[in-house]
């Protein structure tokens, strides 16, 4: 047998016919088995005392079975103390003044020795120090032994080892790191790190503790509220400033522990803004950071934010979205998370190559693509919860009857869009609570770091552009959500001289490909107000002009260039350009098919019972009706800085020409080509160009003659009347 995972079993089986001697210290006493009984108190209390003896013996050390008297004389003690169990049942009435059983005393003055046979090894000196005990014990059939008792055996230790309360040994084994005794350390180890059963865990036995009725006071059936110890910082304003802080009574264990609690997630939150506060992050912009240039600022993301804030700041997002986040708003997303679980995987072949062909993809809406995973068959289903009981008929508040919106929402994934994001967010409404959280938490960073002003550099830029009044500035500027007017002048500055590189860099594109990017100008306009209108104090219109720059895709090498065009009019070609010409070029049975197929797909999208015939649908746009595929990008947009010339005129017209190729340092010689630069704008812009050019049609330098301008209208500005 192992001298580590030894087990010990009692044989009741024997019968008890002999006659034994039983050795102890004090001596040896001879018993016969027909001894006379001892009365039923002494019993009673011989046979618990021999039970208390017997779970003490449960840990005897292998040592004891190397000793043939000793295990003989533990067996006999047992079949003792059996046999005056059994005449306890067979109700023997015992002498009354009979002296108490010398073999149960003797058993348990064994069972004494024997338990404490190596468990002061290690500590009397010049003892083994022993290894970690794991000895087992099967305990015998006629014994019934709950887990009160075992405990009871293991509290009476803990007082005998001096231990006054079970709080005592808790705080003394945990406060304190041992290494002395490798059974210390291992087993208090393994519970604080390597406990695998859940029941046993260290958190378990602490809700337990939490959950239990004595842990909390009650006055008339209602709980104690806990007394929290709050930082100076977060007391209320009347005892904020105080010299001495008020003291707080006890509480009792439950309302402790929400206080230490408390206490672990203030820790907590510190950590985590401190983790936000890094620039990894991009909330900060501090004097040795890189300038601001639009690409940052428009390369800012709510939701990427959001997302930043909720993985490396998890208790603050988990704690603001808590009291943010109502119940129906919750219902809501449980909605639609159930809908995103219930649809089946995606076709990655048809989710790639949705509409390739797409002839007319920008008369396609966001709600005709099928959902990523998206039944073909149906667009609802009558069991689960639909996409517009969740957007309309219920409101984003409790107790509210406000509409959502006077537009329904559409589908907002796409057939290449992998998540259901935007689905729960459309179907929150005009209130999004994730997107409030998230903005909450970014201003709380301004005051937490004067350079967290990524988010108010972006508001106060969009409301310089409204014209908001200062006093509302000055107010968002005390709430962290703005910044100063001199912070955000500093600003458009630093982001005008961006847009002024970009320019420099579209403008100087190469003689041998041309321009590839053409000028869109407009007249702006904006009304001074006069504070006290008088006679000669009157309301201002101010006018001046805006304009853009689009860089053009697919531009071939060369498409600008002027040869060609001035060939074509010394030509007269135009001559052969008639209405009657342009109207047979027109193919009336493609257009037909188009205007089809377009009320096909509205169809589809409103009636979920004409689901199956999407795919023929679909085949007419990238088969039967195809002519060119138009490649959808996002145009790359550079805005010119504003003057103001007034462009109504012809010599307004040469005036904001020049200044825009000032501003994309076109140098004239560049033009010898004479390259032909678009010209957009509306019907009288156009007109004012066609005039410049017949004016200055004898000028002696092409570029004087602006024979490089390109006049062309766009379908947005088209009207009943024509400019060519």
């Amino acid at each position: 047998m192992s001298g580590e995972e030894s087990i010990i079993n009692f044989d009741t089986s024997a019968p008890l016919q002999h006659q034994f001697r039983l050795n102890n210290a004090g001596g040896s006493r001879d018993r016969d088995e027909s001894a006379t009984a001892s009365p039923e108190s002494t019993l009673t209390r011989n046979a618990f005392t021999v039970f208390s003896d017997a779970i003490c013996y449960f840990f005897l050390p292998p040592s004891l079975w190397d000793s043939p008297r000793s295990l003989y004389t533990c067996i006999s003690s047992f079949r003792v103390w059996r046999a005056v169990n059994e005449s306890q049942d067979q109700s023997i009435e015992p002498d009354a003044e009979s002296e108490p059983n010398s073999v149960v005393e003797s058993l348990r003055k064994t069972m004494a020795e024997a338990f404490a046979h190596d468990l002061f090894n290690g500590i009397i000196p010049d003892t083994v120090l022993g290894g970690r005990q794991r000895t087992q014990f099967k305990w015998p059939t006629g014994i019934e032994v709950s887990v009160e008792d075992r405990v009871l055996v293991v509290l009476r230790a803990i007082k005998r080892a001096g231990f006054s309360t079970l709080g005592e040994f808790l705080a003394e084994s945990f406060g304190n790191d041992f290494n002395k005794h490798p059974t210390v350390y291992h087993t208090i180890a393994s519970l604080r790190a390597k406990e695998k059963r859940l029941q046993n865990h260290p958190i378990s036995i602490i809700k337990l503790i939490f959950e239990h009725r004595k842990s909390q006071d009650y006055i008339g059936g209602v709980p104690v509220e806990p007394n929290f110890e709050v930082p100076r910082y977060a007391l209320p304003p009347s005892t904020r400033l105080t010299t001495l802080l008020p003291s707080l009574p006890d509480n009792i264990t439950r309302n402790a522990m929400i206080n230490w609690a408390l206490q672990c997630m203030i820790t907590r939150f510190k950590i985590e803004t401190r983790e936000l506060l890094l620039p990894v992050h991009g909330f900060l912009h501090q004097s040795k950071d890189r300038a601001l240039t639009w690409d940052m600022l428009l390369l800012w993301d709510m939701l990427r934010a959001q997302k930043t804030i909720s993985v490396h700041a998890t208790a603050i997002f988990v704690l603001f979205t808590t009291i943010a986040v109502n119940r129906t708003a919750r219902a809501k997303l449980e909605a639609a998370s159930s809908l995103a679980m219930d649809d089946p995987d995606p076709d990655p072949e048809e989710s790639e190559e949705s509409f390739p062909n797409d002839p007319l993809p920008f008369a396609r809406t966001d709600a005709d693509l099928p959902l990523e995973g998206e039944p073909q068959n149906s667009h609802s289903s009558s069991d689960g919860p639909s996409l517009a009981g969740i957007s309309h008929d219920q409101s984003d508040g409790e107790g509210e009857d406000e509409p959502v919106g006077s537009e329904p929402n559409e589908d907002p994934s796409t057939g290449t869009h992998s998540d259901y994001s935007k689905l729960y967010s459309d179907s929150m409404g005009r209130r999004d609570p994730w997107q409030a959280v998230t903005v909450f938490i970014l201003i709380l960073l301004v005051f937490q770091n004067h350079f967290a002003l990524m988010l108010p550099i972006i508001v106060r830029i969009f409301l310089f552009t409204c014209n908001v009044h200062r006093e509302t500035i000055a107010f968002l500027c005390r709430l962290g959500l703005s910044v100063s007017y001199t912070t955000v002048l500093a600003q458009l500055h630093v982001l005008a001289a961006d847009s002024a590189s970009q320019l420099r860099f579209l403008g100087a594109f190469s003689p041998n490909t041309g321009p590839q990017f053409l000028l869109l100008f407009d007249n702006v306009n904006k009304m001074k107000r006069a504070w006290r209108a008088q006679l000669g104090h009157q309301d201002e219109v101010k006018s001046g002009t805006a304009a853009t720059a689009i860089r053009l895709e697919g531009v071939r090498p060369g498409a600008f260039l002027s040869e060609p065009v001035k060939k074509a009019i010394d030509e007269k070609r135009r001559q052969n350009l008639t209405v009657d010409k342009l109207y047979d070029d027109i193919s009336w049975e493609h257009i037909r098919g188009i205007g089809k197929g377009t009320v096909l797909r509205i169809w589809l999208k409103y009636i979920p019972a004409l689901a199956s015939h999407r795919a023929a649908v679909e085949a007419l746009f990238s088969s039967t009706h195809k002519k060119h595929v138009l490649q959808l990008r996002k145009s790359e947009i550079h805005t010119a800085r504003p003057t103001n010339i007034d462009e109504s005129s012809s010599t307004g017209v040469a005036s904001v020409l020049a200044n825009l190729l000032g501003q994309l340092s076109v140098v004239p010689a560049t033009l010898d080509r004479w390259m032909m630069l678009m010209i957009c704008g509306d019907q009288l812009t156009i007109d004012r160009v066609r005039k410049i050019k017949w004016y200055s049609r004898k000028a002696g330098d092409p570029f004087d003659k602006y024979q490089w301008a390109l006049r062309f209208l766009p379908f947005s500005k088209i009207g009943l009347r024509q400019s060519f």
